[in-house]
């Protein structure tokens, strides 16, 4: 049952994104941000890494950045 936990992510991925999550990654920098790396990939098969920053309190949430890692673009 792989990533049953994130099964909602997942589907938000396929429904909106057209791809397959392949990853997510949380990094709690401090108490009061943690850093979210969400890597999914798509029908054509490149591979992209969404990078936010969710901030504990408030739960608002930062884009830092967008990046295609096949096509080495960077957004």
């Amino acid at each position: 049952m792989f990533m049953e936990k994130y099964s909602n992510l997942k589907e938000l991925t396929k429904e909106f994104l057209n791809g397959k999550l392949s990853m997510i990654k949380m990094e709690y920098d401090n108490p009061k941000t943690t850093t979210v790396n969400v890597i999914y990939r798509d029908e054509a098969k490149y591979d992209f890494n969404y990078k936010l920053e969710v901030n504990n309190d408030s739960k608002d949430i930062k884009f830092r950045e967008h990046i295609c890692d096949d096509c080495n673009e960077k957004i």
